[in-house]
């Protein structure tokens, strides 16, 4: 056995750490970039002044109802319903495909937390934790949803730097397609199998 060198490690640790984040980094920004002028946008769309104490990115709720992220994911809210999550939650899994860590900043674009704020963590968390679904007041990520996610995202392939290697080790975009819908499926219908068993077991 010999003790690990220093330099070495730290070198080897740097190279590996900083390749990830060129590679990572980029779709997030990019996608980010996108996500937020998709839910600060729309047909509907207006920009009102903002409110005394806001920050001036802050968008109204109605005003991210009718941008063209909200029409995106409600398009497909009627197939989440199983996994007992809303149009919002969608467009986070939408654009976790480019990769998995987007999804969190997603959210915090979809629901409005100011990126200069100190406790911005704690602010996502309660936006979340007081979400409800439209007209009603019941919760959208609860128990049973919050699992369904976690099933989601353990099955399904969300990586599309994973599908391009796919496509290039086979040379076949057909194989990478088919692995990408096997797998988003599975991960789709576990999460919500999960979901709702856990309801029929009357956690919720």
């Amino acid at each position: 056995y010999r003790r690990p060198l220093v330099k070495p490690t730290l070198r080897m640790t740097w190279t590996r750490s900083s390749a990830y984040l060129k590679k990572a980094g980029t779709p997030i920004i990019l996608i980010s970039a996108c996500l937020w002028l998709l839910s600060n946008f729309g047909p509907g769309s207006r920009q009102p002044a903002a409110p005394d104490g806001k920050p001036a990115s802050f968008i109204s709720q109605s005003d991210l109802d009718h941008s063209f992220a909200a029409q995106l994911g409600q398009n497909l809210e009627p197939a989440l319903h199983p996994m007992g999550v809303d149009w919002r939650v969608g467009v986070g899994l939408i654009s976790a495909f480019a990769a998995r860590e987007v999804f969190v900043s997603t959210m915090a674009i979809v629901f409005h937390v100011a990126e200069g704020d100190e406790a911005e963590q704690t602010g996502l968390l309660d936006s979340m934790r007081a979400a409800t679904f439209a007209g009603t007041s019941k919760p959208v990520f609860t128990t049973s949803s919050v699992i369904g996610l976690m099933v989601f995202f353990f099955f399904s392939l969300q990586c599309l730097s994973t599908v391009s290697v796919v496509r290039s080790e086979t040379g076949s975009w057909r194989i990478a397609a088919l692995q990408l819908l096997f797998y988003t499926g599975i991960g789709y219908l576990f999460s919500s199998a999960t979901v709702q068993g856990l309801r029929l077991m009357g956690i919720d």
